[in-house]
């Protein structure tokens, strides 16, 4: 791990990948089997957090306009909830990718266990170095997962190489709209250092490096208002974990993420955004 002031943390492939090696018990006690913020209507939705994160996938889903049969790919499957509700919803194969191998291990469980062992398939596989033939998926979903990526570019290059012609690309991701004030980085680099992530692009990188790609936005949200209740039931299940007799999860860890959810819940932060990009037309 990059030892170096906050404001310069950059974790490595390495890094991430031994981090989600080791967090699986950490995300199961936390927050289930979705590894990534829900979706809340309005300031007086009662959601559950499971409820909120299934909202999410679904918002995904919905967007990627797939039809039976075909085939997606899931970049940062996590422990492959939302592979597996969209091969149930819609149909579809779905090959799903993460660089850690417990994280592929459990996945490739729950698809056995949930019945879609023969649509669902997850493998160990570094989403900037895709070795898939070229146009040999209808769409891809990147739910939170490129912002473990340092090369968020070449990512997308290949997601834009393994892309069908029109085919989609629906992402939700953390980005820079305005610039960040001194008390507000502190905010977010101590959350990067918690979830491994790196750091955040501005709105207009993101969109430069999609469209040198060819894919090119057709829609954009900022969702950060809709998730900010994340923050507050992260800050509720690490309540319960901290006062369970006999509770498995690290004291130091629960604590240190009790205060960085705190912090974020108080400054709005991160900024969450929806991008659906579809891949435009070869360039003469």
């Amino acid at each position: 791990m990059t030892d170096s002031p906050a404001s310069s943390f950059v974790p490595t492939k390495d890094d991430v990948a031994a981090f989600y090696d080791t967090s699986i018990p950490l995300i199961n006690e936390l927050v289930g089997d979705n590894v990534h913020v829900g979706y809340w209507s309005s300031s007086g939705d009662e959601s559950s957090l499971q409820e909120a994160t299934d909202r999410m996938t679904d918002m995904v889903i919905e967007r990627l306009a797939v039809k039976p049969g075909a085939r997606v790919l899931d970049v940062g499957c996590g422990l492959g909830a939302p592979a597996i509700r969209l091969a149930k919803t819609a149909g579809v194969h779905v090959v799903g990718i993460a660089t850690s191998p417990n994280l592929i291990e459990a996945a490739t469980e729950s698809a056995r266990r949930a019945g879609v062992a023969e649509q669902v398939t997850f493998e160990v596989v570094d989403a900037e170095e895709l070795s898939y033939p070229d146009e040999s998926f209808d769409a891809v979903m990147a739910i939170e997962s490129l912002v473990h990526m340092n090369d968020r570019p070449r990512a997308f290059h290949h997601i834009a190489r393994v892309l069908r012609p029109g085919g989609r690309l629906v992402l939700t991701d953390r980005v820079e709209i305005t610039t960040p004030n001194g008390r507000e980085r502190q905010v977010l680099d101590a959350y990067r250092r918690l979830s491994m992530n790196v750091p955040f692009l501005k709105l207009d990188e993101y969109f430069r490096f999609l469209i040198d790609v060819r894919l090119l936005p057709i829609e954009y949200r900022d969702i950060t208002p809709e998730t900010a209740a994340h923050q507050l039931h992260m800050l509720e299940a690490i309540e319960r974990q901290s006062t369970e007799t006999g509770q498995a999860l690290d004291p130091a860890v629960l604590s240190a993420g009790k205060a960085v959810f705190t912090d974020l819940f108080e400054a709005k932060l991160p900024t969450n955004m929806l991008l659906v990009a579809e891949l435009g037309a070869p360039r003469d």
